[in-house]
């Protein structure tokens, strides 16, 4: 991200997302960024339901990041792209899920993951501290999505692909299992 990007002002009247930001003494993109990073990580009572998440000071790396979509669409910043991948989920890009994942034979889960592209370059704010740095041999798909694609249509999409993971590896698993065994990992995560 250049210097003119990070420095890009916050206009309270482009919409609700950018007076929620400004309400909170966010200014320009750059704090923006930096106070969500800033932020525990968690869920949410109603993922969908975003409007909050300043106020409720957590958040996943789809709201986290949907959140910022959602002001540089209202601000019309277009170099702002919001991007869903489906990534190998082990122990060494997501430390803690491995106990998890050895509990079931299993090397890694495909797991969604959201993050940003600003000026062309990869921005991940989802957990307070550092950053989240997928390498190329971690991802197995990206796509660039909408801020309001995070909940239900974000979903039935992993599920889907989880059901081809399965039956391509020919697991012993229904998606409802390797569902439940993927929310055991986020717990995890939730923990750490």
């Amino acid at each position: 991200m250049n210097k003119s990007t990070a420095s890009l002002i916050i206009r309270r009247e482009a919409g609700p997302f950018s007076q929620v930001s400004m309400n909170k003494g966010l200014q320009t993109l750059k704090d923006l960024l930096s106070y969500i990073h800033d932020m525990d990580y968690g869920r949410l009572m109603v993922a969908e339901d975003i409007n909050d998440l300043l106020d409720i000071g957590r958040g996943t790396c789809s709201t986290k990041h949907a959140f910022v979509k959602h002001v540089a669409k209202e601000q019309g910043w277009s170099m702002v792209k919001l991007i869903s991948c489906l990534y190998r989920m082990n122990g060494q890009n997501t430390p803690g899920v491995d106990t998890v994942l050895k509990k079931y034979a299993l090397n890694y889960i495909p797991e969604s993951h959201c993050y940003l592209i600003i000026d062309g370059k990869a921005k991940d704010i989802t957990f307070k501290g550092k950053d989240f740095a997928l390498t190329s041999d971690d991802i197995l798909s990206e796509f660039c999505i909408n801020a309001n694609d995070i909940g239900p249509k974000k979903t039935k999409k992993h599920k889907d692909n989880l059901a081809v993971w399965l039956r391509k590896n020919n697991y012993p698993f229904t998606v409802e299992e390797i569902w439940k065994i993927r929310e055991a990992c986020i717990t995890q995560l939730f923990s750490n």
